[in-house]
């Protein structure tokens, strides 16, 4: 499962604003803000496919240009799922 929040906060950090991020998912840019700040209702959040889709290609393309030093669904303890996403 993929934590989204830790999508949006990436992509965040990137420069992009809830509301691109929104676009590029096909969500509110109050679901986007709610989920990133942990103050999300539901007990899960997942886009659709292809908004998802969307917005994995996004952070990859930031970390691969250099914008992000790290792919945030990465930790230091995963280094086996730091292949690229392609």
């Amino acid at each position: 499962m993929i934590d989204w929040q830790k999508v949006y906060a990436g992509l965040h950090t990137a420069g992009f604003t809830d509301g691109q991020i929104a676009e590029i998912g096909g969500l509110s840019r109050n679901v986007v803000n709610r989920v990133r700040n942990d103050a999300y209702q539901h007990e899960t959040h997942e886009p659709g496919y292809e908004g998802g889709q969307a917005l994995l290609e996004a952070l990859t393309g930031a970390v691969k240009e250099g914008i992000l030093d790290h792919d945030p669904l990465v930790t230091q303890h995963e280094p086996e799922l730091a292949a690229p996403r392609e």
